[in-house]
């Protein structure tokens, strides 16, 4: 529950919660993967709403931005990751089927 330089690349319903934080960056999720969309939509997570943006930090309860973590910038964040040869490896190793 303590965190220090850590970039967290988020897709949620709901506002994420820090405490105990220190120069914590936030971006929207980056992974991708063949079958992503169904599991997303499953998962009730289909829309992008932006609240990866919108950090509660429960150690500044002020009106002003918390100097704990900010909005990774644009030119810092990874590109989008695909895995999807990886993933079609583990459900083969594991038996499952894409």
């Amino acid at each position: 529950h303590q965190t220090t330089n850590t970039d967290f690349y988020l897709r949620v319903r709901s506002r994420p919660i820090v405490e105990y934080t220190n120069r914590v960056r936030f971006a929207p999720y980056a992974l991708f993967y063949r079958g992503i969309e169904e599991e997303l939509q499953q998962s009730d997570l289909k829309d992008e709403t932006g609240m990866w943006s919108n950090v509660d930090d429960f150690r500044w309860l002020r009106a002003v931005s918390s100097p704990n973590w900010s909005v990774l910038p644009e030119d810092d964040r990874l590109p989008l990751v695909d895995i999807s040869d990886l993933k079609a490896e583990e459900d083969a190793v594991s038996g499952k089927h894409i």
